[in-house]
């Protein structure tokens, strides 16, 4: 997928993929991830992942708007907690996931940006 992304958008793609790369990191620092103009110049966004119990899922909240309205600051230190915060509700109310091990914690920090490039296999 991620070298369909690279030939589909050409020059687009190295800031799409140190996004990717990102949000790793963010996702196990903050609980979510955000798009400041990566994808869509003038969109920037947040996401957050729902996982349960049932073996459904998983699934994605997200909120985005215009740039001019959303900026990098208002999402990471305002929208983004305010998210995972519904979120982490709609999984208690669901049956959510179990809360991971220290163990798991640790990998999943780890891991951050090597996502993409493992998957991906190119640069």
């Amino acid at each position: 997928m991620l070298r369909e992304l690279r030939d589909h958008y050409g020059s687009r793609w190295p800031k799409m993929r140190d996004a990717i790369e990102r949000s790793g990191e963010m996702v196990a620092r903050h609980g979510f991830t955000i798009s400041a103009g990566e994808w869509q110049n003038d969109v920037h966004a947040v996401g957050v992942a729902l996982k349960l119990n049932d073996g459904t899922g998983p699934y994605a909240f997200n909120c985005g708007a215009p740039a001019f309205r959303f900026t990098e600051d208002r999402l990471i230190n305002d929208i983004g907690p305010r998210l995972v915060a519904m979120v982490r509700n709609i999984e208690a109310a669901l049956g959510g996931v179990a809360p991971p091990t220290k163990k798991e914690e640790i990998k999943k920090a780890k891991a951050g940006g090597k996502v993409a490039r493992v998957a991906e296999g190119i640069r």
